[in-house]
């Protein structure tokens, strides 16, 4: 009789403490869920604080992304990126959205090649500048805002390394150079105020400064910045040929009358027949020449 009640009472202290260690394990995974949930929105939040941020630093003034109702740009001095957020622009003409893209990853090259984290993380992931502009292809038309080229911060790429990528991309780096606060219109050039982007007395490189969200089926040579034609030309020979020759032109241009429409005629057209076949992009190349002063688009 005893040894019933002694096995009993053991068996009952056995279940107690199995009893007793579940419970603390079910403690102790709960606490690993929650803590895993906690660093998880720790790190969301510091991504949404990074991106917001930077999306506030890089944001144009209102009186500067105010513009007069004017007619669709066929041409501007900028790669535009219209079809990567309008899908039905997209669709109209997938040949000419396959070449900006095709452009467009020969412009962040041209821009960040030199960059030790670009070219480290090539040796990662070698197809990264691909995978990047796919993803914001895929997810820049669901933005709810996409008139500004700081609106494209808001996409959400998903992946981490990704967005860490795109806001390296977004970021840039400060280059020393002359300030870009002086440009001003010229009378019939579309000349986008938001475009000229500068930080205090240094300009900032970023992709950003090089595309816009307008329309335009094809960049004006004459107004391009050198990364643009950098990526247009693959030759820095050419290049600085194309900026010599424009600035040029311009002096020209100055020096003529304001009725010679014969003079610009032909100027335009020398310049074009010297510069469109050393570009693989012809077809996306405009050579229309104004009194716009190239010089501070370099």
């Amino acid at each position: 009789m005893n040894v019933i009640i002694y096995v009993t009472t053991f068996i009952i202290m056995i279940s107690l403490m199995t009893y007793a260690k579940y419970e603390s394990f079910l403690t102790v995974t709960d606490t690993k869920i929650e803590l895993h949930r906690y660093l998880k929105n720790i790190k969301t939040n510091y991504n949404n604080e990074r991106h917001n941020k930077w999306y506030k630093e890089i944001t144009f003034d209102s009186n500067q992304s105010r513009t007069s109702p004017k007619q669709p740009n066929e041409a501007i001095s900028k790669i535009s990126w219209e079809t990567f957020v309008n899908l039905d622009k997209r669709n109209q003409n997938l040949s000419h959205h396959e070449k900006i893209f095709a452009l467009s990853k020969e412009l962040i090259y041209t821009i960040y090649k030199d960059i030790p984290y670009f070219q480290e993380l090539l040796e990662i992931r070698p197809n990264i500048v691909e995978e990047l502009l796919f993803a914001i292809e895929q997810q820049a038309p669901m933005l709810k805002n996409k008139d500004k080229i700081s609106d494209l911060v808001k996409i959400d790429l998903k992946e981490e390394i990704l967005k860490d990528f795109f806001y390296f991309i977004e970021k840039g780096y400060l280059n020393n150079a002359a300030s870009l606060s002086h440009i001003t219109d010229d009378v019939g050039d579309e000349v986008e105020k938001e475009d000229l982007q500068e930080d205090n007395n240094k300009t900032r490189i970023t992709l950003f400064n090089y595309i816009s969200l307008k329309n335009g089926k094809k960049i004006r040579v004459y107004l391009a910045s050198e990364k643009v034609l950098l990526a247009l030309y693959q030759s820095p020979n050419i290049v600085k040929d194309i900026i010599n020759y424009r600035n040029d032109l311009f002096k020209q241009l100055i020096k003529a009358k304001d009725d010679n429409s014969d003079l610009k005629k032909q100027l335009q057209l020398d310049f074009e027949q010297r510069f469109k076949d050393g570009s693989k992009w012809t077809d996306l190349l405009n050579f229309d020449i104004s009194k716009t002063d190239p010089s501070l688009y370099e």
